[in-house]
């Protein structure tokens, strides 16, 4: 009896846990495949780019990104103001409910900040988003041509 107990928690656990993460994933995704542009062997820093969904009714706010790539990666705005391209360090990025946010060369970005090797054309690696509610999305970042999108 106390086999079947025990059996019994643990079943109830992984099916509360798989329901947990299954909840998490269909309301806040990354659409279509994230790209970076191939860097040059002696270019320090990066970027990469992605559309966050928010199937969501509550704004989620994208609170920092992690991955092995680079030595540290920060959130970015990007615009142009008289003619002059003004970069800006984001604290977090809300993705509002019911919407969904671009990360795109000429706006929002991540930015690879001390990349631990050159970013090669068709290289995958994946990257960590971490929303302010404790939630993570990991997806996969491939690497393209400067000027193009994955197909």
């Amino acid at each position: 009896m106390k086999a079947l107990t025990t059996f019994g928690v643990a079943a109830i656990m992984v099916i509360g846990a798989s329901s947990l993460a299954w909840s998490a994933d269909t309301h806040v995704t990354v659409d279509g495949q994230a790209y970076a542009f191939q860097t040059a062997p002696q270019q320090r820093n990066g970027a990469a780019f992605l559309t966050i969904n928010n199937a969501d009714t509550q704004e989620h706010i994208l609170d920092s990104v992690s991955g092995d790539v680079a030595g540290h990666i920060e959130i970015h705005s990007m615009s142009m103001d008289g003619g002059k391209m003004e970069m800006r360090k984001l604290d977090s990025l809300p993705v509002p409910a019911q919407s969904h946010v671009a990360l795109t060369p000429s706006g929002y970005h991540l930015m690879l900040i001390d990349l631990n090797a050159p970013l090669t054309l068709d290289q995958d690696f994946p990257l960590s988003l971490h929303f302010k509610d404790g939630s993570v999305i990991e997806t996969s970042v491939r690497v393209v041509k400067p000027g193009t999108k994955p197909e």
